[in-house]
């Protein structure tokens, strides 16, 4: 068995003279050939290097029922990150904004939290965006991974999970500020990026239109300072499942679920908390109507002068 049986009902999506790319149920695989004349495959999800086997898993096919067929000719040997070089420009001039040779898009490259951040193999995703236009993509399924800049300045922290926005602090922000731009609201991205932030610095959330990203990051903010109002927020594609953790009193919850619910548009459905165990909950419809207001208004509550931190809200979004 080899890749080219597995690949051979597939059409690459991109060629080139040592490589051919692949997009497979929402999956990227790179065929390519190293420096030892051996044909390997790459995996888009963490640039892992994957054998026949686990491929034909991946791609749920049963081996006993392949053929084989001739190996691919690739007639340029390459290492595995001249292939992330051309895939990807990591070599590309510009020291942090990066654009990719066919789409001709611009992007930032992420770096894992779980690998040296100082090697080249830190890299594990790519967050491609226009400025002009304002579309992002976030290119592959790993969302443990971060990209940063100035980070060893001592001014203000900007948090942000839009390209665009990392793109403008890039170029035009203060330059004694640090900039992180977060592939997720993963509970290990927050807590990495917080253990980055020294207590004494002013940490900006640029929200757009990533509500929960932001919810996420200020709730988990609140836990890390042991703060009053603590929520836990706990989500899937359909619903916010928020628990209310040290809040001063429960007529304190129902004011403030009454107050979202001032918020929410005409003609949908009000919210109201649920007790289960003695612990207080709130379901919240994961949509832009309810999250908003939901993060706008818990922002407000917690905000007396003394927090060193910011919402940098957006009505247009």
């Amino acid at each position: 068995m080899n890749f080219q049986s597995l690949f051979k009902e597939y059409t690459p999506v991109e060629y080139g003279d040592f490589f051919r790319l692949y997009r497979i149920n929402n999956r990227g695989y790179v065929i390519y050939c190293n420096e030892n004349n051996v044909i390997c495959c790459m995996e888009l999800y963490g640039f892992t290097d994957i054998s026949v086997i686990m491929l034909a898993e991946l791609l749920k096919v049963n081996l006993e029922e392949m053929e084989d067929c001739e190996e691919f000719s690739l007639p340029v040997h390459c290492s595995r990150q001249q292939i992330i070089d051309y895939l990807f420009d990591v070599s590309a001039k510009e020291t942090n904004v990066k654009l990719k040779h066919v789409s001709g898009l611009h992007g930032y490259l992420l770096k894992s939290i779980h690998q040296d951040k100082s090697g080249l193999d830190a890299y594990r995703n790519l967050f491609q965006f226009d400025p002009v236009k304002g579309t992002t993509r976030l290119l592959f399924d790993d969302n443990q991974c971060l990209a940063s800049i100035r980070t060893d300045k001592s001014g203000s922290v900007y948090i942000c999970w839009n390209p665009v926005f990392f793109f403008g602090l890039d170029k035009s922000g203060d330059p004694d500020s640090t900039g992180y731009l977060l592939a997720s609201s993963s509970t290990l991205l927050i807590d990495y990026v917080l253990s980055k932030i020294s207590c004494d610095r002013d940490i900006i959330v640029m929200a757009g239109s990533n509500y929960l990203e932001a919810l996420l990051f200020i709730s988990s903010f609140v836990t890390s300072q042991d703060l009053s109002y603590k929520l836990s927020v706990c989500y899937d594609d359909m619903n916010v499942t928020i628990q209310f953790l040290n809040w001063p009193t429960p007529q304190k919850i129902i004011n403030f679920i009454s107050q979202l619910n001032k918020h929410i548009p005409n003609g949908y459905e009000k919210l109201s908390c649920v007790m289960v165990n003695k612990k207080i909950y709130l379901q919240v419809p994961a949509i832009r109507s309810y999250l908003k207001p939901l993060l706008y208004l818990y922002y407000d509550l917690l905000c007396d002068g003394s927090l060193k931190l910011s919402l940098l809200k957006s009505d247009a979004s």
